[in-house]
C-alpha cells in the first residue's frame, strides 16, 4: 500500500517538505490508518502532523469516539483539536450536509490559527466509486469541471488532500491489522437510511467482483475529466469574450458568431453566463435550463423567452439572446429621461449612450455622417429627449411621407424590450426630429448647405454594450 500512496502523493505534489498537515480523524479505520500512516512517514515526508476530531453528538458512542482519538494522540504526542458540533434541529436541510459544513468550518479555523497549509481526509478508492455512481444517479454539475472526489483542491489558506484515493477499503483494513492500528466501528454505516450506504452495500460489490481494480479506472476517469474540463472551460471563456456583451443586469449573446461554435462549447458558455448571474442568488439552475437556452437559439421565433428560477429571464431578440436578472434590470427607461434642452451645448445620458448637442456653423457633412444637423431656424425650443410614445411618427428625410416609430424600430430589429426606452428627440411642438442610430427627419440639414445648426451626436463609447471581462 505504501508505494501506491507515495507515488500518488508525489504525482499530485501533496506534501512539500516543511508542510504542516491537519488530519481529520473520526476514529474509524480509514481516518485512524491515515493518521498512523502520515505520522509514521512524517520524517520521510518532512512534515508535521496534527489531528482534529468533531463530536457530532448523534450517536450514543460519540463521546467514547472522541476520548478514543484523544487518547491515541496524547500517547504519541500528536497535537489534538476537538469540537462538539451543536447541530441545529428542524432546519429543513440534510443533517449530513449541515454537519459537513460545520466540520470543514472547524478545520478551516484550526488551519488559520495554527498556520497550517494542508488538510488531509481519508477518502479512498471505494469512496470514489460510490461518489461517481451517486453523481450519475442524481445528476451533477457536469460543466463545473469536477467529477467524483477531488484529489487536491484549495481549502482555507492551503490545500485539501485525499492521499488514500489510490487504495481500497480492503487494503486499508489490511494495513491497520498489520500495523496494529486501533479503530472504532460506526454502526450507522450499516444502515440503509442513507443513499451512500445503499450504494456501498448493493452496487459496489458487483462492480468490485467484475474488476477488483475498478477503483483505479474510476480515479483515472475523474482526473482525466478534470483536465479536459479545465481546457474546455478555457476555450469557453475565449468564446464568451468574443460573443458576449455586458448589459445592465445581465448579458447579451451575439448569435451569428455564437452559432459557429461547437455545441460542446456552446453549452459551457451558457453555463458560465448562468453561473455569473446566479453567483449571489439562492436559486439554482440545471442542465434543463441550459437546453432551454439552446432551444431559444435554434428556434424560428425571433422573440421567444424562458423564465428561469429566482427571477432570471432569458429572451431572444432577433439575433441576440439576452440573459437578465429581472431584480436588477431597470423596470422602464432611465432616470435621466425625459430631459428638456433649452441651451447648447448640452449632454443627456440615454440608455444607448451619451447624447451631445452643440452649436455648429458651416456646411453639413455627407449624408453618411451619423450625426444629425438641424438648422436653428427650424427649431422650436426647448427640445425634449424622451422615450417613444404610442402613435409616434416621423417624417423621414427623403421619404415624402410619415412612418410610425414602432415600425422604424421593428425594421431596424431593435430588441422589443429596448423600444420603450430608446431615445427620441422632439421639438417644443412634439415633432420627432431624430431617432438616434435609426432615422433622421426631413428637418435635417442637407449635405453641403451652410447655416447655423445644432449638431446632435450619440457617443456610444460608454454604452452598456461592452465586452464581458
Amino acid at each position: 500500500m505504501k508505494h501506491k500512496i507515495d507515488a500518488f502523493a508525489s504525482r499530485h505534489g501533496m506534501f512539500p517538505e516543511g508542510s504542516s498537515v491537519l488530519v481529520a480523524v473520526s476514529g474509524g479505520v480509514d481516518s485512524m490508518s491515515l493518521l498512523h500512516y502520515l505520522f509514521s512517514q512524517r520524517e520521510e515526508y518532512g512534515v508535521t502532523v496534527m489531528a482534529a476530531h468533531c463530536n457530532h453528538g448523534l450517536r450514543k458512542d460519540a463521546d467514547e469516539d472522541e476520548a478514543f482519538v484523544k487518547r491515541y494522540c496524547e500517547e504519541r504526542h500528536i497535537p489534538f483539536f476537538r469540537k462538539y458540533l451543536d447541530l441545529p434541529k428542524n432546519e429543513g436541510r440534510s443533517i449530513q450536509r449541515i454537519s459537513r459544513e460545520m466540520r470543514y468550518d472547524f478545520f478551516s479555523k484550526i488551519m488559520k490559527t495554527e498556520k497550517l497549509d494542508r488538510l488531509a481526509t481519508a477518502h479512498h478508492g471505494d469512496d470514489q466509486i460510490e461518489t461517481m455512481l451517486m453523481q450519475q444517479m442524481r445528476g451533477f454539475d457536469y460543466y463545473g469541471g469536477q467529477m467524483g472526489i477531488p484529489v487536491n483542491r484549495p481549502f482555507a489558506q492551503g490545500r485539501l488532500l485525499r492521499p488514500f484515493l489510490p487504495v481500497t477499503k480492503r487494503e486499508i483494513i489490511a494495513y491497520a491489522e498489520k500495523h496494529a492500528v486501533p479503530w472504532r466501528e460506526d454502526e450507522s454505516n450499516q444502515k440503509d437510511d442513507y443513499t451512500r450506504n445503499r450504494v456501498r452495500k448493493q452496487l459496489l460489490p458487483p462492480v468490485k467482483q467484475e474488476n477488483r481494480e475498478a477503483h483505479t479506472h474510476f480515479q483515472t476517469l475523474a482526473e482525466d475529466f478534470r483536465d479536459d474540463a479545465i481546457y474546455l472551460n478555457q476555450q469557453a471563456e475565449k468564446v464568451l469574450s468574443e460573443t458576449v456583451m455586458n448589459r445592465e443586469g445581465g448579458y447579451v449573446l451575439k448569435l451569428p458568431s455564437f452559432r459557429q461554435t461547437p455545441i460542446a462549447l456552446q453549452r459551457r458558455v451558457i453555463h458560465l453566463l448562468l453561473t455569473y448571474l446566479y453567483h449571489q442568488k439562492t436559486g439554482q439552475f440545471s442542465r434543463i435550463h441550459i437546453e432551454d437556452c439552446l432551444e431559444l437559439i435554434a428556434g424560428a421565433h425571433p422573440s421567444a423567452q424562458r423564465s428561469l428560477p429566482d427571477r432570471i429571464s432569458v429572451y431572444r431578440d432577433y439575433e441576440q439572446l439576452h440573459f437578465a436578472d429581472t431584480e436588477r434590470v431597470p423596470a422602464g427607461g432611465y432616470d435621466g429621461l425625459p430631459a428638456a434642452v433649452h441651451d447648447f451645448p448640452a449632454k443627456v445620458q440615454t440608455g444607448i449612450g451619451m447624447l451631445l448637442l452643440e452649436p455648429f456653423k458651416g456646411s453639413v457633412p455627407p449624408h453618411g455622417d451619423p450625426s444629425f444637423y438641424c438648422p436653428l431656424s427650424k427649431l422650436h425650443l426647448p427640445l425634449s429627449v424622451r422615450a417613444r410614445h404610442p402613435g409616434d411618427v416621423i417624417r423621414p428625410l427623403g421619404l415624402g411621407g410619415t412612418q410610425k416609430l414602432k415600425q422604424v424600430m421593428i425594421d431596424a430589429k431593435v430588441p422589443r424590450r429596448e423600444r420603450d426606452w430608446w431615445p427620441v428627440i422632439t421639438d417644443a411642438a412634439g415633432v420627432v426630429l431624430w431617432v438616434p442610430l435609426l432615422k433622421k427627419s426631413e428637418n435635417a440639414g442637407r449635405s453641403g448647405e451652410e447655416d447655423d445648426y445644432v449638431k446632435m451626436k450619440l457617443d456610444t463609447e460608454e454604452h452598456a454594450h461592452t465586452p464581458i471581462r
